[in-house]
């Protein structure tokens, strides 16, 4: 019992309370800890960002490839069949082919649908996107409103119709 008393004594004389060492190091320890778990968060948070944008690069490769700029519409008109040559001799002679007239058939002509930009009207005909002043089946697009599409040839000019009313 004595031993214990006289570093009782001791440590009093060294002006520290009984049991102070043991609060400091509690309290060394308990600071310690918070910046573990705090450590610990923030290496946590880094990880799943770095997570995110791996993914979100991968995702967004498929994506990009959708994404492809589609083609311009092509146009498509048919072509004159080339005059055969000359015979030897027949230099001179006078023609006897008439001009070939230019006979458009509405049958062949399916209207899909119509629709319109801020400033322009567009058909979709035989699955062909065309707009005013563009050629079609050996026609050329007239007029567009909400429901006709009107193409012509040389005079001749048929309607067609997207049947709503």
């Amino acid at each position: 019992m004595s031993i214990i008393y006289e570093a009782l004594k001791k440590v009093e004389r060294a002006g520290a309370p009984v049991g102070a060492g043991k609060n400091e190091k509690a309290a060394k320890a308990k600071s310690g800890n918070y910046l573990i778990y705090i450590l610990v968060i923030l290496a946590g948070v880094a990880l799943t960002n770095l997570a995110f944008s791996i993914f979100s690069r991968s995702a967004a490769k498929p994506r990009a490839a959708l994404k492809t700029p589609s083609p311009a519409p092509t146009v498509i008109t048919p072509s004159k069949p080339k005059p055969a040559p000359p015979l030897p001799g027949a230099e001179n002679a006078p023609s006897t082919e008439a001009p070939e007239a230019k006979i458009l058939d509405p049958e062949s002509f399916k209207l899909n649908g119509i629709f319109f930009s801020e400033d322009e009207a567009y058909a979709l005909i035989n699955n062909q996107v065309v707009k005013t002043g563009d050629s079609i089946g050996g026609g050329v697009v007239e007029d567009i409103t909400v429901d006709t599409v009107v193409i012509g040839s040389e005079g001749e000019n048929f309607t067609l119709t997207t049947g709503r009313k």
